[in-house]
C-alpha cells in the first residue's frame, strides 16, 4: 500500500504494509510496518493520511506478531519503538475513576 502521510507542514509518501487499525482518545490510527525504516514504525493517524492506493505487493503478518506483547498491554496511548520504558502515572479528582476503569 502506498500512502502520503502530513508531516509538519508536508505531505511524505510512504509505502506500508497496513497491520492493524487502532482506536486511542477518539482518534484512528494505523499500526503499520514501514517500508523506507524496514520495521513496524509509529502510527500513522487516520487524519494525516491522503492519497491511499493499493499496490499488487502482497504480503502476511510476520507469524510472531502480536500487537499486545509489543506494547506489554497496555492501554494509554500509542507506542513505537522497540525498547520499553515502565513509569508511574498519578491521576487526581474525576480522572481517577477514568483510569481506574481502563486497568
Amino acid at each position: 500500500m502506498s500512502i502520503r502521510v502530513q508531516w509538519k507542514e508536508d505531505f511524505k509518501p510512504r509505502r506500508i504494509r497496513p497491520y492493524q487499525l487502532l482506536f486511542d482518545a477518539g482518534v484512528w490510527y494505523l499500526y503499520a510496518y514501514a517500508e523506507e525504516r524496514g520495521e513496524i514504525r509509529m502510527f500513522f493517524s487516520l487524519f494525516q493520511i491522503r492519497n491511499i492506493a493499493v499496490t499488487d505487493n502482497r504480503f502476511s503478518l510476520p507469524r510472531n506478531y502480536d500487537y499486545n506483547e509489543r506494547t506489554d498491554g497496555s492501554y494509554f496511548g500509542v507506542f513505537a519503538g522497540r525498547e520499553k520504558e515502565h513509569f508511574r502515572v498519578a491521576f487526581y479528582g474525576d480522572y481517577v475513576l477514568w483510569a481506574k476503569e481502563r486497568l
